[in-house]
This record gives C-alpha cells, sequence and structure tokens, in this order.
C-alpha cells in the first residue's frame, strides 16, 4: 500500500497494550520496575488449589493461540462504501451491512463504535 495512503489512515487501537496498561493500572505489583509483566508473580497470584479443574465443554481447533493473540493487534484493513449495493443509505440510521473478514471488520469498527454497538450479527 501506498506510503502516503498508509500515513493518511487511521491506525486501529492496540487492544493488547491497552489490556496491558489495564492490568498495569490495577495490579501494578505484577509488573517489574521497568514495566514489564513479570511471570513469576502472575504464578504467585494464582493458586491451582482454590480454582479444582471441573467438567466442561471447550472449543478447540488448530491456530487458536495465534487467532487469540491475532485478536488483539492492529490491522491495516480499511473498509470501502459500496455505491451499487448500498440501498438508501441516507435513511440508515447507523444500520450498516458489511461483508468482511469477521476479525478485521471488528478491528476496523472498533475505534467509532466501541461501546456504541448494541447487536453484530454473524
Amino acid at each position: 500500500m501506498n506510503k502516503a495512503i498508509m500515513d493518511r489512515m487511521p491506525a486501529t487501537p492496540d487492544v493488547n497494550q491497552e489490556r496491558l496498561e489495564q492490568l498495569r493500572a490495577l495490579m501494578p505489583d505484577l509488573f517489574t520496575n521497568d514495566g514489564a509483566l513479570n511471570p513469576d508473580e502472575m504464578k504467585r497470584l494464582i493458586d491451582p488449589d482454590l480454582a479444582p479443574e471441573s467438567e466442561r465443554f471447550e472449543f478447540r481447533w488448530f491456530g487458536k493461540g495465534n487467532a487469540k493473540r491475532n485478536a488483539f493487534t492492529p490491522t491495516l484493513a480499511s473498509l470501502e462504501y459500496d455505491h451499487e449495493r448500498s440501498v438508501n443509505p441516507e435513511l440508515a440510521e447507523g444500520n450498516a451491512i458489511i461483508e468482511g473478514e469477521n476479525l478485521e471488520v471488528l478491528k476496523c469498527l472498533l475505534a467509532a463504535y466501541r461501546n456504541r454497538v448494541k447487536c453484530i450479527y454473524n
């Protein structure tokens, strides 16, 4: 993509960084003096005896770990308005049909609609 276009595009929020900042604000003792999350302190926080394993269903697939990591990273994707397929856009009142890869679309919508969306249907 053209660098000039990239410079004009708003960056999507770095949700992973936001989560770390929230955790740092709530529990500063879990971080080192350099500001890095301390895995040893996290282990001390969790007591296996207080959280016994219980039977439950779990949704698993190959690549789930990578997908979870990717969910909180910024995207370079962008949304484009489709004039030919749109019907009465002036009457939409905030309703929209968006076609695309779910995660990338949600990342694009995050900055503009965070805490404002009532329903997303997939």
